[in-house]
């Protein structure tokens, strides 16, 4: 089975900067869109921000010998099966949304090295941050829980870049994720990446379906509504915090390590017989 050859977009989107560190990692080729050979026997993998704008130009291939993997790491209320012709393999990081779209499931996991943090100076020293959310905070349900948060005093980081996140990262002592889109309780792979490598726990609103991370273990979970009195709690709860990431360290950068799901999924075997991708 040939090495997935990864084709970058012809713009840059900071959103996916975790991702194409994941990719430079784990030592993946990657290509442009032009370097796509349909003829051949390559496998490509694409993840785009918007592959409607593909729809709505007309692109694709119409006739394809290659494997070619879109790698959905968006969560909207269409599928693309259908409408760019070439594309014949679809995965997704969250097993409720593969299900809803019938994508295969694929976790996008994690790298020891994704974010180089001391986690001896973290516990070692004050944390600078109580809560780090790190995501576009347009939606009022992302910014009302941060302004609970502030008004009952607790710090929260803002997003960054770089050198800056890391020191967030370095910093803080809880990583919070709250889901952009009520309609789409999804796993949020990049941010769980993130907090993974990091050695941060994390406190998120419920998922359908967290598959291969488990709540309790992994991580917190809690509602909208809960989630500045869970990250009180957890802050608080040192013994607990340390568990979290501990394990979420161990399943997302080695048992579940980002080339390891890929390379499971491009021989189309389930990576265990609890969490069968599908």
């Amino acid at each position: 089975m040939p090495d997935p050859i990864f084709i970058r977009p012809d713009h840059h989107y900071d959103s996916y900067t975790d991702y194409w560190r994941l990719v430079d990692l784990c030592g993946f080729d990657t290509g442009t869109l032009g370097d796509i050979d349909p003829a051949s026997d390559n496998t490509y993998i694409l993840t785009m921000q918007n592959l409607g704008a593909w729809e709505a130009a007309g692109l694709g291939w119409p006739e394809t010998r290659a494997r070619i993997v879109y790698w959905d790491l968006e969560w909207c209320d269409q599928s693309y099966k259908k409408t760019v012709p070439g594309l014949n393999e679809f995965w997704t990081p969250d097993r409720w949304y593969a299900h809803l779209h019938g994508y295969k499931f694929v976790p996008l996991g994690s790298h020891p090295d994704l974010v180089q943090c001391s986690l001896t100076a973290r516990h070692n020293s004050s944390a600078v941050y109580d809560v780090a959310l790190l995501a576009y905070m347009g939606p009022p349900r992302r910014q009302d829980v941060a302004n609970e948060m502030q008004g009952r005093g607790m710090v929260v980081a803002p997003n960054a870049w770089g050198d800056e996140r890391r020191d967030i990262l370095e910093g803080a002592s809880v990583m919070v994720h709250v889901h952009q889109f009520e309609e789409f309780p999804t796993v949020a792979a990049q941010r769980w990446a993130l907090a993974a490598s990091a050695g941060l726990p994390l406190l998120t609103e419920p998922c359908v379906d967290s598959a291969p991370f488990v709540d309790g273990l992994d991580y917190w979970s809690a509602e909208r509504l809960d989630l500045p009195t869970a990250a009180q709690l957890l802050i608080k709860d040192s013994d607990s915090a340390r568990k979290l990431a501990a394990n979420m360290y161990r399943k997302a950068c080695g048992e579940y390590r980002f080339d390891k799901n890929v390379q499971e999924a491009l021989g189309d075997r389930g990576i265990d017989g609890k969490h069968t991708m599908v």
